[in-house]
């Protein structure tokens, strides 16, 4: 018997399967695909997926790349995804994202194969440059930055180092905000044993 895949498409079973599978709590859907629910979760399952959804030579950024590397719970419902700046790539309009060109180091790109995602580094770059909802895309932004063990003061001076980068202002003013905040002792939150 041969195992099945850990990423299921429509290729590997008919739809049908899988949305039966589904009901009944034996796979979970992901943005292209399900995959088993005894599968572990894992970032280059997440970003395998948004490859199958999006096309193959993209990049998940942003809010897409957030969830691949787990900082939030769902991915979004439009793909967010990138290319370098000068990638040839094909406007496929069948395939519904939020494309966007980068300036892109090869150190800013997390590989899972040919599945790709910008760094949790430069996904909070981006989210703090870019954020039309500033409370989520912030958090999101700075649980990346824990999770990678970054903290502010050091992520603050990694940005200011870094020269000819697009939106480093709004970062380091938002950046600066946040320290404020959590240096700011009646923004903390009451102790609940008191």
């Amino acid at each position: 018997m041969s195992r099945l895949p850990s990423l299921l498409s429509a290729d590997d079973l008919p739809l049908a399967e899988l949305c039966a599978l589904r009901i009944d709590g034996e796979v979970m859907a992901l943005p292209a695909g399900w995959a088993p629910i005894d599968e572990p979760d894992r970032p280059e399952q997440r970003a395998r997926s948004v490859r199958l959804a999006v096309g193959r030579d993209v990049i998940a950024a942003r809010m897409t790349a957030a969830w691949v590397h787990g900082a939030i719970p769902a991915a979004p419902p439009v793909p967010q995804v990138c290319v370098r700046i000068g990638a040839r790539r094909g406007n496929d309009p069948t395939v519904r994202c939020e494309l966007s060109e980068l300036q892109l180091d090869e150190a800013e790109v997390v590989r899972w194969g040919p599945a790709a995602a910008t760094t949790p580094e430069r996904t909070a770059f981006d989210l703090l440059r870019s954020a039309p909802d500033l409370p989520a895309h912030g958090a999101a932004a700075f649980r990346l930055l824990a999770d990678a063990g970054i903290g502010l003061a050091e992520f603050r001076a990694r940005v200011d180092a870094r020269r000819r980068l697009p939106g480093k202002r709004i970062v380091l003013a938002r950046v600066a905000e946040a320290l404020a905040r959590a240096d700011d002792p009646a923004s903390r939150q009451p102790s609940l044993t008191r």
